[in-house]
């Protein structure tokens, strides 16, 4: 799983911790002959956030880290008691 991190400060994006989560993001395609823009909405995973909402979700994280500006973990389900 790999979700945008917050923690992006040294990226052309230029967001850190004191940015907002939930954000617009222009997104760029051609249709036909035409460039259309839309917006997409992102949520922006502060550290830490992704896993709170793994094990919420009932989750348990394998591995997890930060790569390219975003945050990824490797999850299962818990097992059914």
């Amino acid at each position: 799983m790999y979700v945008w991190a917050l923690e992006q400060k040294n990226s052309r994006r230029g967001w850190d911790e004191t940015s907002q989560q939930d954000v617009m993001v222009p997104w760029t395609t051609r249709e036909g002959s035409k460039e259309v823009t839309y917006q997409r909405y992102y949520h922006l995973f502060r550290k830490g956030e992704l896993e709170d909402c793994i094990a919420t979700a009932g989750g348990i994280v394998l591995e997890g880290g930060y790569e390219k500006d975003n945050w990824w973990a490797i999850v299962r389900r818990q097992p059914e008691s």
